[in-house]
C-alpha cells in the first residue's frame, strides 16, 4: 500500500486549511454579493418579524414541509439573532465552507490519507450557484456529503445507530434542498448495488430513504408550482461538465481557463489512478463511488433543465456531484506522495487564481449593491415598494441572462426598512414558507402572469401602480436609468411620464443607479 510519509501529510493538511482560513476571513470582512441572497433575507425578515403589521398583513406563513424549509428557518433564526448582515455572513460561510469540510469527512471514510483531495472542493464550492445565492442548495451539498460519509461508515453492517442517524440526516437534507437529497440517495443506491447480497444490506438503506420519499410524495401532492419540462443541448452539457464551466465559471471567460486547469489536474489524477488497485479496505467504497459518479454524470446529460420558471437550473445543480463522487473514487487509489503534493499545490494555485480573476468584478458588484441599498434612506419604514429595472448588469460569462446582481436588491432594501417588495419572488412560490396572502398579493395587480416584473425593461400595468398599496406610501425604484438603451429607454420615458402624474421623486443615488419615487396622496375634498 502506498502512503504519504515524512512531512507530506502535514504539508497536504496545510494546503487545505490555509485557504479555508483565508476564505473565512474574506467572507467575514467583505461578504460577497449574490443575486438571490437579498430575496432570501426578505423572506427571513418576514418570518422573524411576522408580528409586525406590515408583514402580518401581506404574508402568511405555511410550515408544510418543503425542500427549502430547513435553510429558510435557519436564516430567519440568524436574522432574529444578529440582523441581516450577520445572517447573510453566516449563510455565506456555511454555503462556501460546508462542501470542502463535508467532503473531507466523506473522504476520510474511504481512506484517511486521501483527505487532501478535499482541496478540489474549494473552487467548486465558490462556484456559479454560490454567487447566484442558492444558499439552501449549497447547504444541501454539504449535508449530502455528510450523508455519504455516514453511508460509507455504516455499510455493510448497518447497525441501528448509524442507520437511524442516516435516516435523520437524509431527512434534513431533503428539508434543505431536493437535488442534494437525490444525489445522496443515488450514492446510497450505488452502495447497495455494489455491496453484499444480504437482506440487511438492502432493507436498512431503503428504510433510511423512506422519510424523504414520503415527504417528496406529500410535497408533489401539495404543490401547484412547476410546469412542463425543458431540455438543453446534451453536448453543451457534457462540455460544461468536463471543463467545469457549468460548476465554476461565474463572471468572466477568464474563469474558464482556471476551471479547465482544475479539470486537467483531476483528469491527470484519474489517468494515474485508472489501473491502480484500490487501497486495502477501500474497495467497496471505490466501487460505489465509481458507479455513483457515472450515474450522476448520465443524469446531468438527460435531466430536464427546468420545470417552468419555478424549478430551474436542475442540470446545473446536479453537475457538481459527478465530480465529488469521482473524488471519492480517487481517494481509494492514492497516488505517490510527490504526485499528491504536486496536485494539491496546483489546486491551491488554481483556487487563488480564480479569486484574483474575480476580484475586479466582485468589487464592482459590491459598489453597485452599496449604491443601490443607499436608496433606503429615501424609503419610509413599513412601506411598500417595487423595483423596475431598465438595464442589466449581469457578467459576460456565457451564463443565463437572469444573473443580474440588481435583480433582487429591492428585496434587501425592503428588509432593511421593514418594508415589502412587490417583486419578492419567494412570496409567490409555494416552496418557501413566507408567501403573499391570497387576498393581499400586491403583484397580481401589476404583473398578473408573474413574468413581466423581472424583465428588462419591465412589462407591467403601469396605470395600476398606486393601487397596489392598501395603506401607507408606495415607492417605485427606477433602476439603471443612465444605462437604459433601445427599447428600455423608450419604456423608461413612458414610465417617467406615468410617475410624474401620480408620484414625486424623493431622491436619487449618487451615480443615478436608483431613482426613488413616492406616491402622492390624493387631494382631499
Amino acid at each position: 500500500m502506498r502512503s504519504t510519509a515524512g512531512r507530506e501529510p502535514a504539508i497536504l493538511a496545510a494546503l487545505f486549511w490555509a485557504p479555508i482560513v483565508l476564505a473565512t476571513l474574506w467572507i467575514v470582512a467583505s461578504p460577497p454579493h449574490s443575486v438571490d441572497g437579498p430575496a432570501h433575507l426578505l423572506g427571513a425578515r418576514a418570518i422573524a418579524d411576522h408580528d409586525e403589521p406590515i408583514y402580518a398583513g401581506y404574508y402568511e406563513l405555511d410550515w408544510f414541509p418543503t425542500p427549502n424549509l430547513a435553510g429558510t428557518r435557519l436564516l430567519a433564526a440568524l436574522v432574529d439573532l444578529g440582523g441581516l448582515r450577520f445572517a447573510a455572513t453566516v449563510m455565506l460561510l456555511l454555503a462556501a465552507l460546508g462542501t470542502p469540510l463535508a467532503l473531507r469527512y466523506a473522504l476520510r471514510a474511504v481512506r484517511p490519507e486521501s483527505t487532501w483531495l478535499a482541496i478540489a472542493a474549494l473552487p467548486l464550492s465558490f462556484g456559479y450557484l454560490y454567487f447566484y445565492g442558492f444558499w439552501n442548495y449549497c447547504l444541501g451539498i454539504a449535508l449530502a456529503l455528510v450523508c455519504i460519509g455516514l453511508t460509507l461508515r455504516a455499510a455493510p453492517d448497518w447497525r441501528a445507530g448509524p442507520t437511524l442517524a442516516l435516516a435523520a440526516l437524509l431527512t434534513l437534507t431533503w428539508l434543505t434542498h431536493l437535488v442534494p437529497f437525490a444525489a445522496a440517495v443515488l450514492f446510497l443506491a450505488a452502495t447497495v448495488v455494489t455491496g453484499p447480497r444480504e437482506r440487511r444490506a438492502w432493507w436498512a438503506p431503503v428504510a433510511t430513504v423512506l422519510p424523504g420519499a414520503g415527504l417528496s410524495l406529500a410535497y408533489l401532492l401539495h404543490t401547484d408550482s412547476g410546469d412542463g419540462p425543458t431540455w438543453t443541448n446534451p453536448l453543451g452539457r457534457a462540455a460544461g461538465l468536463v471543463s467545469l464551466h457549468t460548476t465554476v465559471t461565474t463572471y468572466s471567460r477568464w474563469e474558464d481557463v482556471v476551471a479547465a486547469a482544475v479539470a486537467l489536474v483531476l483528469l491527470a489524477l484519474a489517468f494515474v489512478a485508472r489501473r491502480a488497485v484500490p487501497a486495502a479496505g477501500a474497495r467497496a467504497a471505490s466501487a460505489a463511488a465509481g458507479l455513483a459518479a457515472v450515474a450522476a454524470a448520465l443524469l446531468v446529460l438527460v435531466t430536464p433543465t427546468s420545470f417552468g420558471l419555478d424549478f430551474g437550473l436542475i442540470d446545473e445543480r446536479l453537475a457538481v456531484f459527478p465530480v465529488l463522487f469521482a473524488l471519492l473514487w480517487l481517494a481509494a487509489r492514492p497516488p505517490e506522495p510527490r504526485v499528491a503534493l504536486a496536485a494539491a499545490a496546483a489546486l491551491v494555485v488554481a483556487t487563488a487564481a480564480l479569486a484574483l480573476v474575480r476580484l475586479p468584478k466582485l468589487a464592482d458588484y459590491a459598489d453597485l449593491a452599496d449604491e443601490y441599498l443607499a436608496a433606503a434612506q429615501f424609503v419610509e419604514p413599513g412601506s411598500t415598494l417595487v423595483a423596475l429595472r431598465f438595464a442589466n448588469y449581469g457578467p459576460d460569462a456565457g451564463r443565463n441572462r437572469a444573473w443580474d446582481p440588481t435583480r433582487h436588491l429591492g428585496s434587501e432594501l425592503a428588509a432593511r426598512r421593514h418594508a415589502v417588495d412587490v417583486g419578492h419572488y419567494e412570496a409567490v412560490l409555494d416552496y418557501f414558507p413566507a408567501r403573499f396572502r391570497a387576498g393581499a398579493n400586491p403583484r397580481t395587480v401589476l404583473d398578473p402572469e408573474f413574468t413581466g416584473l423581472g424583465q428588462v425593461p419591465p412589462q407591467i400595468a403601469l396605470a395600476q401602480l398606486p393601487a397596489v398599496s392598501p395603506s401607507g406610501p408606495f415607492y417605485v425604484l427606477v433602476v439603471g436609468a443612465p444605462e437604459a438603451v433601445g427599447p428600455a429607454a423608450h419604456v423608461l420615458e413612458e414610465t417617467r411620464l406615468v410617475l410624474e402624474r401620480r408620484f414625486e421623486k424623493v431622491g436619487t443615488t449618487e451615480r443615478g443607479l436608483v431613482e426613488v419615487w413616492r406616491s402622492v396622496p390624493p387631494a382631499s375634498g
